[in-house]
């Protein structure tokens, strides 16, 4: 009886040592595994089932690290391709879609500067386009005005009214 007892109590502290030695190493699970067979050869022990406690606390934040983690680089990764997408249209002029696609990865990192700065600069383009639009327009109204005054001229020219032709080339 006493030899049983001694070596329930050497596999005990065996275990206990095992899980300890995973529980430092920051294995968990390993750890919990080992307090579990430690609970089964002595089950009236506290300290491997408050160990078992701190794995599972241990186990279940590191889990919550990884899906935080596993957010965060979705969220960098969307964020990386909107900026890409943002890019390639602003190099082929579709200011549109660049700003589309600007407006979301600021959405997804608000505090990003790049994409605001990116915005700006989409604005900038898309006034400096209104504005040479805006230029060319009155160009052309320019351009049929005078082609007009010439085909006038040439008009009365060619009938010899000589005034009027003068009238309408000037």
């Amino acid at each position: 009886e006493l030899s049983a007892a001694s070596k329930k109590e050497a596999q005990y502290a065996e275990l206990i040592k095992a899980a300890d030695g995973f529980f430092g190493k920051k294995q968990y699970e390993e750890a919990k595994a080992k307090y579990q067979e430690a609970t089964q050869v002595k089950d009236q022990e506290a300290y491997p089932k408050q160990k078992i406690k701190e794995c599972d606390a241990f186990i279940d934040d590191l889990a919550k690290k990884a899906e935080a983690d596993k957010k965060a680089k979705e969220l960098d990764d969307q964020f990386k391709a909107a900026v890409a997408a943002g890019d390639a249209a602003f190099k082929a002029e579709n200011y549109e879609l660049a700003k589309t696609s600007f407006t979301q990865a600021q959405s997804l990192k608000p505090a990003e500067k790049y994409p605001p700065e990116q915005l700006a600069a989409i604005a900038k383009k898309l006034d400096e386009l209104a504005k040479k639009a805006e230029e060319d327009a009155k160009n052309k109204e320019l351009d049929a005005n005078y082609q007009a005054a010439i085909d006038a001229g040439d008009a009365s020219f060619k009938k010899a009214d000589y005034d009027a032709a003068k009238g309408k080339y000037n």
